[in-house]
């Protein structure tokens, strides 16, 4: 990936993949000097969800190197789940809105990441770092997760 330049850009309007029509695909990003800048990596519709990457991956080896930013949105995910073939023993429709935004860090040995998930009225945070990730790795992760109304909780996992 040292051995040349370029840029790229490209626009999809739509294309067909397992029998779904992904719409709105882009990438604008540049290849210098080994480092591969991502303007935007985004997908405007595939199967209710849009969704983009952003950032710079700096190392393309066994231990790469990048800072990203990525985020999806969805008004209902149960495309999302057909698609990706994820089985739930919960209807996906139960947990309507979806959002997700994440900035990940990964550098020489270490990993910061913030990751925020809101989905069937939940808000999840995820926050932390990890140092010594190709060794015996270091975690210090916190988790704060909350609910606004707990019986609306229970309606959408199926108790009774």
């Amino acid at each position: 990936m040292n051995d040349f330049d370029a840029k790229l850009s490209i626009r999809v309007g739509s294309l067909s993949f397992r029998k779904t029509v992904i719409q709105g695909v882009r990438f604008d990003g540049s290849l210098v000097g080994g480092k591969l800048t991502v303007k935007d990596a985004s997908v405007r519709n595939l199967a209710g969800t849009s969704g983009q990457v952003q950032g710079i991956i700096f190392a393309f080896t066994k231990k790469p190197s990048f800072k990203l930013t990525v985020s999806a949105t969805s008004d209902n995910v149960t495309g999302l789940f057909r698609f990706a073939k994820i089985k739930s023993s919960l209807s996906p429709q139960r947990f309507g809105k979806m959002r997700l935004s994440s900035h990940v860090d990964l550098s020489s040995d270490k990993l910061k990441l913030v990751t925020d998930l809101s989905i069937a009225d939940f808000h999840v945070k995820i926050s932390g770092s990890a140092e010594k990730i190709y060794d015996t790795p270091n975690f210090d992760v916190t988790l704060d997760a909350n609910h606004s109304e707990l019986s609306k909780l229970v309606t959408i996992v199926g108790y009774k």
